[in-house]
């Protein structure tokens, strides 16, 4: 079954020289494989120290799925940095478009030990010429909104 999104990346670069987690999660998104996404989070991965593995690959799979009912057929990947002074400033940051909807979902992803630790939502996202990310949060509360209605906090 092909994929309901194609997948533009003109505005990213996957460095194809060298394997990382990271690099393999943002291919496997361009044709929106949770099952393939799935082994490259540690087990010990948090968002927020409460919510895990399981509820990163909840929300992922519902901001694919949200794109998909706002008419979404091609999103674009495109990477920039952070905009704001918390502890994302600095790393990079990529932004999920969807070109129908023009709605964005920009995050942090966070490595250690070839396994992904970490998919932090970023709503400071600018791309390489200082341009703010537009649009975002609607995305970024259908996120929150995924991981509530998972587990409350302090459950």
């Amino acid at each position: 079954m092909p994929p309901f999104f194609t997948v533009k990346t003109k505005n990213f670069n996957l460095q194809e020289d060298s394997y990382s987690s990271a690099n393999e999660l943002l291919k496997l998104m361009q044709d929106l494989n949770i099952q393939g996404i799935e082994p490259l989070i540690s087990e010990d991965a948090v968002l927020q120290d409460i919510y895990n593995k399981y509820d990163i690959l909840a929300v992922l799979r519902n901001i694919f799925l949200e794109y998909k009912k706002l008419g979404d057929q091609e999103i674009s990947i495109r990477e920039g940095g952070c905009g704001s002074t918390c502890q994302l400033n600095g790393a990079p940051v990529y932004e999920l478009y969807g070109h129908q909807s023009e709605r964005t979902f920009a995050f942090v992803i966070r490595e250690e030990n070839s396994q992904i630790v970490n998919i932090h939502p970023c709503m400071s996202y600018v791309d390489k010429d200082g341009e703010k990310g537009k649009n975002g949060w609607e995305m970024f509360l259908h996120a929150a909104k995924t991981l509530l209605d998972r587990k409350k906090p302090n459950e």
